[in-house]
């Protein structure tokens, strides 16, 4: 049962990067939510009946949250409206979550929302030195001395690549991922 309808998707400006979805949960759709700093369950005013935001192909596709639960390593799994089945789940694996500016508690600074150059890198395509198209960048976990990408290879499988200024060929232009520009790096003999 729908708590709020949608009347109108608001404009992209008016919106705000909070979380990329990432693996299944479960048989029946639900998807783990990683929040992306510095937001968090606490933060954001989503309930069950308001809308978020996904971003696919450059555009944000409304999706009702039918229910939104936190859990204790700091993420949340999230039921969406028309999403019951694990490929539903697995065709938004990776995906950013937006919402409306209006639905954030204590909005940091437009600095904040540009997030640290590693963040934007989610859902980017990764080549290697010699121009391989190796997969799609997941998700970022940035370690004191580390930045590790995780990466879903071509075939499904994911992998675990490092990050740093020595292993950096060329960065992605612009925050829409596209094959045309893709993050290319020298990836340590054996990873792959």
């Amino acid at each position: 049962m729908r708590s709020k309808e949608l009347k109108a998707a608001p404009a992209r400006q008016d919106c705000v990067w909070i979380a990329t979805l990432r693996k299944p949960v479960g048989i029946k759709g639900r998807v783990a939510f990683a929040w992306r700093d510095p937001f968090s369950f606490d933060s954001v005013q989503l309930s069950e009946g308001s809308f978020a935001f996904i971003e696919r192909d450059g555009l944000l596709v409304p999706y009702e949250i039918e229910d939104l639960e936190e859990r204790g390593d700091g993420s949340a799994t999230v039921a969406l409206g028309l999403v019951d089945t694990v490929n539903g789940a697995k065709a938004l694996q990776g995906l950013r979550v937006y919402v409306p500016q209006e639905l954030v508690l204590d909005a940091p600074s437009d600095e904040l929302y540009q997030g640290d150059l590693a963040q934007l890198l989610v859902g980017h395509y990764v080549e290697d030195e010699a121009g391989k198209p190796v997969g799609k960048v997941l998700h970022v976990d940035q370690y004191p001395m580390n930045i590790v990408l995780t990466v879903t290879r071509h075939e499904g499988e994911e992998v675990l690549l490092p990050l740093s200024d020595e292993l950096l060929i060329e960065m992605p232009q612009g925050q829409t991922p596209s094959k045309d520009s893709p993050l290319r790096l020298r990836i340590p003999e054996g990873l792959l």
